[in-house]
C-alpha cells in the first residue's frame, strides 16, 4: 500500500449523480479502485482492530493469514490518521480544535 501524508482532495463529481457513495470507483483511465466514505471508514476501522486484536491474542489462529496482517495493519492506521484523525485537521480552520487522539497501534 502506499504510504499516504496528506489526504489527496479532488473536485467533487460533475456526473450529477451526486455524493460519491462506498464502492468501486475509477478515476479517468486509471485502474479501478475501492472508495470507502468516511462514514463507513470508522466501522471498517473498528472491524480491522477487532481482527487484528484477536490476531495478536491468538497466534495460532493468525498462522493461517500471516500474509495479510501487515496489510490489514497498514490499512487500520491509513484509516485512522488520514480518515478519523486526518479529516478533523482539514477543518481545523473552521472549528479550532484538536482531532482525538486515538490508538493507532494493534
Amino acid at each position: 500500500m502506499a504510504d499516504q501524508d496528506s489526504v489527496r482532495r479532488l473536485p467533487g463529481p460533475t456526473d450529477g449523480l451526486g455524493r460519491v457513495e462506498t464502492g468501486p470507483i475509477q478515476i479517468g483511465e486509471d485502474w479501478p479502485g475501492l472508495f470507502i466514505r468516511g462514514d463507513s471508514a470508522f466501522g471498517l476501522a473498528m472491524s480491522l482492530k477487532a481482527v487484528l486484536t484477536y490476531l495478536e491474542e491468538h497466534p495460532d489462529a493468525g498462522r493461517q493469514v500471516f500474509f495479510a496482517v501487515s496489510d490489514l495493519k497498514s490499512l487500520y492506521k491509513l484509516i485512522i490518521a488520514q480518515v478519523i484523525i486526518g479529516a478533523p485537521e482539514i477543518c481545523k480552520a473552521k472549528e479550532d480544535q484538536q482531532p482525538p487522539k486515538l490508538d493507532i497501534e494493534v
